[in-house]
């Protein structure tokens, strides 16, 4: 690449003259360059160029997530930007690493599908046996959490813009359903004044569910990420949600159960309907 070729136009050996990558082999490589002793001056790239590098060296458009990476890599150095590439250290360049990365998307969301189901079973015996709102409450909130993993897992069975606008949607409505279901749930309680039982079971459950689902949204956060998907973030957002409605019910059975403090769980849920009221928005208003 010349000096005064575009990053777009970029190819490795395209001229004479001496390049970034020229120079940044040299003093990686000085004895193979031909030029031991000489003293080179090297403009390190900016993010920007370092996108359109990877760009014309892959053949297509790298995700941002890709893009920041190489460059955190590089310190934008041009040379060592191509051997990332060459090394298969990016992550869109490689399909191998894609593919791993995809089926990573899916375990996550088939666990997060599979714990939800068990869910269902076993905060309905909790609920019942309790008489426990949050509880009954939060096995609906295990019902749309099964819904966004069921839209994810479609998702990542395909590919294309439509599709993911298609999926986004569907989880913005399910983080509507999530904050209507908890204004109902919480008015309610808090105008009755209802106080549910002690459950061991529910107390055991949501804690365990609680450090379950923050692991998931992490690992749902960290892939969709790398792979540069919208979808697996934003559904990891919902299981980020479930993890704190999961501390919130927790919360409010405990503090029912040690202190009376009946009203603890119907506020903790206020909080979450803010939260995702806020994420619905971003999905259907924010451009996606």
């Amino acid at each position: 690449m010349c000096w005064r070729t575009p990053p777009r136009e970029y190819r490795s050996g395209q001229c004479d003259q001496p390049s970034p990558v020229q120079v940044a082999k040299h003093r990686a490589h000085p004895r193979e360059s031909g030029h031991v002793g000489q003293a080179v001056e090297l403009r390190r790239f900016g993010r920007g160029e370092v996108a359109a590098q990877l760009a014309a060296i892959l053949g297509s458009e790298p995700s941002p997530a890709v893009a920041e990476e190489v460059f955190d890599r590089s310190g934008g150095n041009a040379y060592l930007v191509e051997r990332s590439v060459a090394i298969g250290k990016t992550v869109r360049g490689t399909p191998e690493r894609s593919a791993v990365l995809l089926r990573r998307g899916r375990v996550l969301e088939g666990v997060t599908l599979g714990w939800n189901v068990a869910g269902i079973v076993v905060l309905a015996v909790a609920a019942t046996a309790a008489r426990s709102v949050a509880l009954a409450g939060f096995g609906l909130d295990s019902l749309i959490e099964i819904g966004a993993s069921t839209v994810v897992l479609w998702e990542l069975s395909g590919s294309g813009e439509g599709r993911q606008r298609r999926a986004l949607r569907l989880i913005g409505g399910a983080f509507l359903a999530l904050a209507v279901y908890l204004s109902v749930q919480s008015v309610l309680v808090l105008v009755t004044g209802y106080r549910p039982g002690h459950s061991v079971l529910g107390i055991s459950w949501t804690a365990v569910t609680a450090a379950a689902m923050f692991a998931l949204a992490a690992g749902k956060a960290r892939t969709g990420k790398v792979l540069g998907n919208p979808v697996l973030i934003t559904e990891g957002r919902v299981t980020l949600v479930d993890g704190i409605l999961a501390v919130a019910v927790l919360a409010g059975l405990v503090l029912n159960a040690a202190a009376g403090w009946w009203w603890a769980d119907p506020l903790a849920a206020l909080v979450i309907v803010f939260y995702g009221l806020r994420e619905a928005r971003e999905i259907f208003l924010g451009g996606h």
